[in-house]
């Protein structure tokens, strides 16, 4: 009589879990709109990545930057050839109902409505915006179930089914990597949990099969990774080993220089909320998965060294996150902070359920804690949206979202797609400037205008870091520059003289632009002002200057002395007396260890170069990218594309704006103690 009833009820629970894992699949990669062509900063190196993408560009070589080629499951783009689009949505739908069924299977329905509960919010909340709040909580997850899975009783859950979902978490987080490259930062953390908690596991109950089964689940997502690889990229190993170890690591590392500003008063707040709140939620973790045999024990924490395990590993992620929240002050990326926050707690509990309930009736000072972090986290997405962020319309975007999934199955809404694209790029081809270059040509253009190219019906051939503001390492400088030096370089090359942030305009192109000066000759202006220039029919190779001799001044020191406890400033270059050019420097900025550690933990500050007048007065200052000093355009500054023409002609340079002004030049920036080492320097110009 009761053996019916049982399968009766273990049949309904298996339909239920079957669909919460099919509707949290369902939304986690398809409430997201597909996004279309725009006339922005942003939707412009997202329109790059889509061309490579289209044109079977091999990221990490052909193209170096932070995403890969799974850049779609981030940022949504459309595109003309959709097979990409298509299988990654697919692929992390399914690892999304393997993660919230295998959650069941170990740990309990409250673990599996937890995940589907939050992957749902952060999805749809985060809709219109970069996926990233997705993947990070895909890290933590990762986490929370090794060690709640190694927590469960091994007679119960036998290490097959343990090592089952080892294997599926990690190939999926294996897989968040060919999404975005930075995203290894978080999941090394994940795949140490993953592996460190079934090494204990397999320590507890040693067999030749538990041994075969561990390095199988060790052995599978590698596979699976460079099968995957394979099918929408390359089947070169090198290839794929280039994307994680080559110059793309060189975007990932130099990021948080590049990008740091100073500090805002609301971004102090809420960096210290943030931190608050991650405290709060480590001190619970802990009270949720100490065992009950040791709570009377003093001190029982050092008992049990998986716990302190998985809080290391938690830290190290939300340190990840806090970098690619905080390090740019930008309300889009806080936002990825505070979906961070309210998927912790809600992971946390439905993970530990039991535990929780237990807490809340009997503990009245985890109750106090249960209720500062939610209203943390409130405040802090309040904050987010006083910052100006609007949260979407949630309804609205999942709707949008499955809609344009059920497009993306058949022919016909694949075509559907291709075609609002093309109108997109019509509409916008009605508002932006011409750069009456015959349509079909092949064209660069610097800084980042790239939908603008596009749209102009040209033939995107771009150098490798298609976007100016992400050239900030020499390494990165030097493959921009060889690119315009070879026989692969565009027939057109278009330019404008903008930046971004405050930095010094041009400065990280100067070396791509050496290049183009040499090999290409001034052809027209666009529309709206643009230079236009045209490849010659012989390649010269790389250099500075016209007809006039190159004076150089080499090996020269560049000192540090405080003004006062935390601002710094080098001591005084000299603008050339006997220059009739523009003057080139390059520079070797080796940070001092206490700079370095502010990189690491939260961000540097920026680093500026004055420009003096005679007085030692200064007359302006721009940002400076420390690890980008080569062949940097210091002098005259070149403000706009009359002053970028001239310099791009070779001409005398003696500009008759601010830059008279100017005889003199300095760094200076804020640190504890010296920002720099010794460093050396040189300069170039025509004489």
């Amino acid at each position: 009589m009761f053996l019916p009833l049982r399968l009766a009820a273990n049949k309904k629970k298996l339909v239920w879990i079957l669909f919460l894992a099919s509707f949290t699949a369902l939304v986690a990669a398809g409430a997201a709109p597909l996004r279309y062509p725009e006339s922005a900063l942003d939707p412009a190196w997202q329109q790059a990545l889509v061309d490579a993408t289209d044109n079977g560009r091999v990221f990490g070589s052909d193209i170096v930057f932070t995403y890969g080629p799974f850049h779609q499951a981030v940022n949504n783009q459309a595109s003309d050839h959709l097979f990409i689009l298509l299988i990654s949505r697919v692929l992390f739908s399914f690892l999304w109902f393997g993660i919230v069924t295998l959650a069941y299977l170990n740990v309990g329905m409250s673990a599996a409505i937890a995940i589907a509960l939050s992957v749902c919010l952060v999805s749809v909340w985060d809709a219109g915006a970069p996926g990233d709040a997705k993947f990070y909580l895909m890290f933590l997850i990762a986490i929370i179930a090794a060690h709640s899975t190694w927590l469960a009783n091994h007679k119960d859950h036998p290490f097959l089914q343990k090592s089952i979902q080892s294997a599926f978490v990690a190939t999926g987080i294996m897989l968040t990597t060919f999404a975005k490259l930075s995203y290894i930062g978080a999941a090394i953390p994940a795949l140490t949990a993953i592996y460190g908690f079934m090494l204990l596991d397999l320590l507890r109950h040693p067999t030749k099969r538990s041994i075969f089964l561990y390095m199988g689940s060790l052995t599978l997502p590698l596979v699976t990774l460079y099968i995957t690889w394979g099918i929408i990229v390359s089947w070169s190993p090198h290839t794929m080993l280039n994307y994680y170890t080559g110059l793309n690591l060189d975007i990932v590392s130099g990021y948080t220089d590049a990008m740091s500003l100073e500090a805002s008063r609301a971004s102090r707040i809420l960096v210290s909320m943030y931190w608050v709140a991650i405290l709060i939620n480590l001190v619970l973790y802990r009270l949720l998965f100490s065992r009950p045999r040791f709570r009377r024990i003093r001190f029982y924490c050092l008992l049990q060294p998986d716990i302190t395990f998985a809080i290391s590993l938690i830290t190290l992620v939300s340190w990840v996150v806090f970098k690619a929240a905080f390090v740019r002050d930008d309300a889009h990326h806080i936002l990825i902070a505070g979906m961070y926050l309210f998927s912790y707690i809600i992971i946390l509990a439905g993970f530990r359920w039991d535990s929780f309930c237990l807490l809340l009736r009997n503990n009245s000072k985890s109750l106090l804690l249960l209720s500062i972090l939610p209203a943390s986290s409130i405040s802090y997405i309040i904050a987010v949206v006083e910052g100006g962020y609007s949260p979407p319309k949630l309804i609205d975007n999942l709707v949008l979202g499955l809609s344009d999934n059920l497009l993306l199955i058949s022919d016909k809404g694949r075509e559907s797609i291709a075609g609002m694209r093309r109108d997109k790029f019509k509409s916008i081809r009605a508002q932006i400037e011409d750069y009456k270059i015959p349509p079909g040509s092949t064209a660069d253009i610097i800084p980042w205008k790239v939908t603008n190219l596009l749209a102009n019906q040209l033939l995107y051939k771009p150098r490798p870091v298609p976007h100016s503001y992400s050239v900030y390492t020499k390494a990165l400088q030097k493959i921009n520059s060889d690119f315009f030096n070879s026989n692969n370089s565009p027939e057109y090359v278009i330019l404008d003289a903008w930046d971004i942030d405050g930095r010094l305009q041009v400065g990280l192109d100067s070396a791509a632009l050496a290049s183009i000066r040499t090999n290409y000759s001034f052809s027209h202006r666009g529309t709206e002002n643009s230079l236009v220039f045209k490849r010659r029919n012989r390649l010269v190779g790389n250099g500075l200057a016209g007809t006039n001799q190159i004076c150089q001044v080499n090996g020269q020191e560049l000192t540090w002395s405080p003004s006062d406890r935390s601002n710094w400033h080098s001591n005084i270059i000299s603008i050339p007396s006997d220059r009739v050019g523009h003057v080139v420097m390059t520079i070797n900025f080796e940070s001092s260890p206490t700079r370095s550690l502010l990189s690491t933990i939260y961000r540097p500050f920026p680093l500026m170069i004055d420009y003096l007048d005679s007085r030692h007065n200064v007359v302006e200052k721009f940002r400076f990218i420390p690890k980008a000093g080569h062949q940097i355009v210091i002098y005259p500054i070149i403000r706009n594309n009359d002053d970028l023409l001239a310099f791009m002609n070779s001409a005398n340079a003696d500009s008759e704006n601010r830059s008279g002004k100017i005889s003199s030049l300095r760094f200076s920036t804020k640190n504890l103690g010296a920002p720099f080492r010794v460093s050396t320097y040189s300069l170039k110009f025509p004489c």
